[in-house]
Formats: structure tokens, C-alpha cells, sequence
């Protein structure tokens, strides 16, 4: 299809002249007299503008065959005429503001170009069939594409999207892609976005020409000593405080009663959301504090909602704004422990430690008084609960990277299952083995409690205390292992014994005893043949020839599974017929990449095989944190310590609280930092 157009008749002869230039504008890139194409691109715009207008006035003439071909003529023209026809909506005139409402409403866009893409293309080709969502989702794989193309296609959502929301969605998506990617803060996306908003005043275009004045302000901006960039930026404020308080007066038109009410209060609060990052990116926290603080009034009485917005503050530093939200929606605060340890965070980072922690224990508390309220309610024994909430607030707070508060409540999880045992064997005259059936709930509960938590410290390193969290769960297991080889359908019985000795194995590495850690990596390796960590903590242990033999025997077995699981998912992925069977293919690819790749960056051999098999991974899951750390590592295992580096610091903002993913971090800049002594030497 060519052009953008609407699928109705054809084309206007203007229309064609305008969408050639504009065209050809955004996507030359060596042109040889910018200003005279941006003069005749004026031109025709402006004779455009002027045959719409008379049209619009034309829809009420006396006369019905001229009121009639009037309407015709604006349908024929299409999208050009899309901003005075929107304006027209509010014409005093109601036969106007009917007519035009109408027209607009029912435009079928092809909204892709000859020049796009074809990945841009296919994106764009059945956008008006898509719901709402999925056409979110567009916006997104657009943004996530970086294209010059695909930059463009979000410009002409935010333009000519009829909807308000959605094409306010729109020049979200290409804000936030240039929050996430500093790349694109440049002039060429200067240029695009202003050729193709053109004069169109909507909410969404202004926020999309605003953005291209703070990146043009940014460019010609001279760093001084004397002047931060907070400063350079000051007068940039008073332009987005403007778009921030009309849009603010807009929401509050809607009293979010109505799911399209809601659905424009949303938009507004991750308008503001942009806002607080970009301002406190470029002119400081206290200054984006003050812009985004009126978002505390539209936040809706939901409780995900409310946590959204306090999470949002608290990774962009605004603490402030958390203590605020919780004094306004204190209700939902006092009754709901996730909301409770957030707060707590942000008296932290507000360094203040009592109220920290008073706030902390009320959450921990919280759960405690939930239990008991739906006690009455619960078929399995109120311990078994509590564990089961504390552990998902645990892994909350570890998300958060509140690691002591997290393993306060993974201990009190622990706690509570055992507390329900001792009151199930002290319980008197079992009816019908009902509390047969739940002492095996809860040891089961027990021993997940135990993996999760041996889990946690072995993220911090804390190799002794992971493996005795597991060692009680492991004694009821050992009395298996002597089956497990006859009965390969037990083998997953064996997963907490092998993880045991694999976490006992790198303790006693840690503390020298590299002999008693090859046994005890030996028995982790028999029950469970395929984890690469094992092989890597075996490599450190191996002193002995005897010891070195049974690795490059384990090693070679390893590699040649993990290269046939590699192989087989490529098969599975070129021969699969539907999305189902390619997601799935997709995934164990990925999955058998990254296991190689890092056994074998992390045993320093076929480096460069490696570096291939990574980025294979990432290929398939982009952005992933744990892919990211692995190509580090594979950087890092051929001597590309700057490469290691920055795809490791990409790993760390993908997830912030990794622990390990910053270990590594800090292991290649402790690197980076002796090069210069060594190369010296």
C-alpha cells in the first residue's frame, strides 16, 4: 500500500504532494538544500490547510449537494486534514462538530510507509484490527526496534491516533526510548519528530516537541564550571511545567468512575511517571519532586495502583513522594504489608533508621494479623499461611534489595512451618489422617522454605549458611539415593541432596579444603549430571592429577550435551510450523546457549565460541539480565575487559538487586583498576 493514506477512494492531488514531501524530509539523510524542501513542504501545507478549512465551513452551506461534497472532498483527503477536523469537533456549529467527529471516527489508516521496514511494516499491517492492548504492545516492539522508521511510526500515532489515550501512548513509548537509550537524545530524532508533528498542537505532539527542545537545548549546551547541568537546564522547566499542569487540569475533569475515565487517569499518571525520570535526569530530584508531586492526587483507591507509584518513587529516588502518598491513602498502607515495607524503604533512604525499622516490623506484624483474621477461612493450618506469605514478601523485599529485612522474614517463614509442626504432633486423636496428610504438607513446605533460603545466602556468597539451611531437609532425603540410580523416575528427589553438596562443595573451597570440596562437587555432579556451576566450581577445587583427569572427562561430557541441546533447538526452531512450537524452541535455545556459554566463559576456554553462543541467547530474549551477565563473563574470559564491563553494567540496570550481577560488576572493574599498574610493570 503506498503512502500513508485512508482506504477510501482515492487520492486528493494535495494530499499526494504533502506525503511526498514530508516523506522525503524525515527519511533523507544527505539532502542537499534542507531549507528549500522545508519551504515547499511549508507551501503546500499552507495551500492544504487553506482548501480544509473552506471545506469545513462548507459542511453547513444551504445547498445539500454542496454540504455533501464538501464531506466527500475532506474523506477523500484523509489524514491531512486530520488536526482541522479535530479542532472542528469543538465548532461552535453542532452540524459542524457532528460531521466532523464522524469523519474522523471512521478513517480505516494504513498507517505504514514504502520506506518503513518490513519488520516496522508487519507491525503496523493489521494495527486497526488489534485490541487495545495489543496495540500497546505495538508501541512497544516499536520503541524496543530504535529504527529511524519505527521512530517515525510512533511520531504519526501521536499525531493522527483518534484517540486521545492512545496517542498519548504513543509519544510515550518514543519518551521513554530515549530515557532507556541516551543514543537517541540526538538531532536526527530532532529532525523526525518535527517533520512529521508538523503544526499539530495535540497534547501528545506538544510532549514530543518539547522533548525535541530539551534534546536540541541539551546539545547546544556548553559544559562550564561554573554552571551544572541542572542549571543549563532550568529554563527548559518552565516549558514542561505547562504541558505538566494542563495535563493535570484534563484528569481532573475525569472522576475516574468510568473505565475510560480510569483509562485516562493511567495514561496521565505514566505521563508524570516520564516527567519525574527525564526532569530528575537533567535538573536534579528536588526540581522533579516538585513537578510530579500533584501525581499523588490521581492515584486511584487501588492497591496496585498505589504500589506502582510508590515503587516507580522509590527507584527514582523520590522517597518523598512515598511518605506523602502513604499520608493520603493511610488506609490502604495500614492493612497491606507490601505497602508497609515499601514505606519502610523510603524511611531508609531517607535515612532515618528508627522509623525504618518501627515501620518494618509493623509490616512484619501485619501478616500475623491477616492470618488471624482469615483464620476461620483457611482448610490447611494457619502456619502454613503465614509461611507461604512471608515467603512471597521476602521475595519481595529481596527484589527490592532489602536483603536483611528479606532473610528476617524468610527465618519467621521457617519459624511458622515449625511451630505448625510441633502443634500437629502435640494435637490429640488424629481424625481419618487428616493430620497425617498435613505434616507431609508442611515438610514439604519446610524443605522449599529450606531451598529458598540456602537459595538467598548463596546469592550473597554466604556458602555455610546455605548449605546448613539445607542439610536438615537433605537427611530426610539421603535414605533415596541409593535407589535413584535403579529408579531414574526418583531422580528429582535428588535435587535438594545435589544442591546441598554442590553449596557444602563451595564452602569448603572458600575455606581452603579444596580436597573435601572435589567429594563433595563429585556427589552433586552424580545426582544432577547437567549443572554447569558445578562443573565450575569443580574446575577451582582441582589440585590433583587424578582430580584434573575427572574433570576434563566431566567437561567433555558436559560440553558435548549442552553443544546437542544447542543443535536439536536450532532444528526445532527452523522447523516449526506455528507460534507455540517456535516460543518453546525459542526458549530451550536459549536456555542451552546460555548454560554453555557460560561454562565455557567461566572454565576460560573457546572464548570466542562463547562470545557466539551468548549473543545467540540474547538474540532470542534481548535485554535479559542473566544473558547480559553471561556475555560479560564471556567478554571477560577473553581479555575484552570494556566490553565486560559494559554489558555486565547493562545486566546490573536490568535488575538493580541482583546481588551476584553486581559481584561480577565489581570483579571487572577491580580488574579494569590494575591494568594500568600491570601494563606499567
Amino acid at each position: 500500500m503506498p503512502l500513508l493514506c485512508i482506504t477510501r477512494e482515492k487520492w486528493h492531488r494535495p494530499a499526494i504532494a504533502f506525503w511526498l514531501v514530508l516523506a522525503q524530509t524525515t527519511l533523507a539523510q544527505n539532502m542537499s538544500s534542507p531549507a528549500r524542501v522545508h519551504e515547499q513542504f511549508s507551501k503546500e501545507e499552507a495551500a492544504l490547510e487553506a482548501r480544509i478549512s473552506f471545506l469545513i465551513e462548507q459542511l453547513t452551506a444551504q445547498n445539500f449537494h454542496q454540504r455533501e461534497d464538501a464531506k466527500w472532498e475532506l474523506e477523500r483527503i484523509g489524514l491531512p486534514a486530520f488536526e482541522q477536523l479535530r479542532a472542528a469537533i469543538d465548532h461552535p456549529n453542532p452540524q459542524i462538530a457532528e460531521v466532523a467527529c464522524y469523519i474522523i471516527q471512521n478513517q480505516n489508516v494504513v498507517w505504514a510507509l514504502d520506506t518503513d521496514s518490513l519488520d516496522v511494516r508487519l507491525l503496523l499491517k493489521d494495527y486497526n484490527r488489534c485490541t487495545k492492548d495489543d496495540q500497546k504492545t505495538r508501541f512497544e516492539q516499536l520503541a524496543a526496534k530504535g529504527s529511524a522508521d519505527a521512530q517515525l511510526a510512533l511520531c504519526r500515532f501521536a499525531r493522527f491516533e483518534s484517540r486521545e489515550d492512545m496517542s498519548k501512548l504513543a509519544a510515550l513509548a518514543l519518551m521513554n526510548m530515549v530515557i532507556a537509550d541516551a543514543r537517541f537524545q540526538n538531532l536526527d530524532l530532532v529532525r523526525s519528530v518535527r517533520y512529521s508533528i508538523g503544526s499539530c498542537q495535540r497534547p501528545a505532539t506538544n510532549w514530543l516537541l518539547c522533548l525535541a527542545d530539551d534534546i536540541e537545548h541539551l546539545q547546544a549546551a556548553q559544559p562550564s564550571s561554573e554552571n551544572s547541568p541542572a542549571d543549563r537546564f532550568t529554563d527548559r522547566i518552565a516549558a514542561w511545567r505547562g504541558l505538566v499542569d494542563e495535563e493535570y487540569s484534563q484528569a481532573l475533569k475525569h472522576p475516574n468512575s468510568l473505565m475510560d475515565d480510569q483509562q485516562i487517569r493511567q495514561v496521565t499518571l505514566t505521563f508524570y511517571q516520564w516527567i519525574g525520570t527525564w526532569i530528575a535526569e537533567n535538573a536534579g530530584r528536588e526540581t522533579a519532586l516538585t513537578l510530579t508531586r500533584p501525581i499523588l492526587d490521581l492515584v486511584p483507591d487501588e492497591i496496585g495502583r498505589i504500589q506502582e507509584i510508590a515503587i516507580w518513587a522509590l527507584d527514582e529516588h523520590q522517597a518523598a513522594l512515598v511518605i506523602e502518598l502513604a499520608l493520603q491513602k493511610n488506609a490502604f498502607f495500614e492493612r497491606t504489608p507490601s505497602l508497609l515495607f515499601l514505606l519502610a524503604e523510603a524511611w531508609r533512604e531517607l535515612e532515618d533508621p528508627q522509623q525504618a525499622t518501627h515501620t518494618f516490623n509493623r509490616a512484619s506484624q501485619s501478616i500475623v494479623d491477616e492470618v488471624s483474621r482469615f483464620k476461620h477461612l483457611m482448610r490447611d493450618t494457619p502456619g502454613s499461611y503465614e509461611a507461604g506469605r512471608r515467603l512471597d514478601f521476602a521475595n519481595f523485599l529481596n527484589e527490592r534489595g532489602q536483603f536483611d529485612w528479606a532473610e528476617i522474614e524468610l527465618v519467621k517463614a521457617l519459624s511458622a512451618v515449625l511451630d505448625a509442626h510441633s502443634e500437629l504432633n502435640q494435637a490429640q486423636d488424629p481424625v481419618d489422617g487428616i493430620d497425617v496428610s498435613r505434616q507431609r504438607r508442611l515438610e514439604r513446605i519446610e524443605e522449599q522454605l529450606r531451598i529458598q533460603l540456602g537459595f538467598f545466602y548463596w546469592q550473597g556468597s554466604e556458602y555455610a549458611k546455605a548449605a546448613n539451611s539445607l542439610e536438615p531437609a537433605v537427611e530426610k532425603r539421603k535414605k533415596l539415593l541409593a535407589t535413584i540410580e535403579e529408579n531414574p523416575l526418583l531422580a528429582n528427589e535428588a535435587d535438594p541432596v545435589a544442591i546441598y553438596y554442590y553449596y557444602r562443595g563451595l564452602q569448603l573451597v572458600q575455606n581452603g579444603e579444596k580436597s573435601a570440596a572435589v567429594e563433595a562437587l563429585k556427589q552433586a555432579l552424580r545426582l544432577d549430571s547437567g549443572n554447569p556451576d558445578v562443573m565450575i566450581a569443580l574446575q577451582e577445587a582441582t589440585e590433583s592429577e587424578e582430580d584434573q583427569s575427572f574433570f576434563e572427562q566431566e567437561f567433555h561430557r558436559m560440553t558435548t550435551t549442552f553443544r546437542r541441546r544447542v543443535h536439536e533447538a536450532e532444528t526445532a526452531l527452523a522447523t516449526a510450523t506455528d507460534r507455540n512450537s517456535r516460543a518453546s524452541a525459542s526458549i530451550e535455545l536459549a536456555s542451552a546457549c546460555n548454560q554453555l556459554a557460560w561454562l565455557l566463559g567461566k572454565c576460560r576456554t573457546s572464548g570466542q565460541e562463547a562470545i557466539a553462543l551468548s549473543r545467540r541467547s540474547l538474540e532470542q530474549f534481548p535485554g535479559e539480565a542473566a544473558y547480559l551477565d553471561t556475555l560479560a563473563r564471556c567478554y571477560f574470559s577473553v581479555g575484552d575487559i570494556q566490553s565486560a564491563i559494559h554489558y555486565q553494567q547493562k545486566a546490573v540496570a536490568a535488575e538493580p538487586h541482583e546481588r551476584q550481577l553486581a559481584t561480577q560488576l565489581a570483579e571487572f572493574l577491580a580488574a579494569q583498576s590494575i591494568l594500568p599498574s600491570e601494563s606499567a610493570k
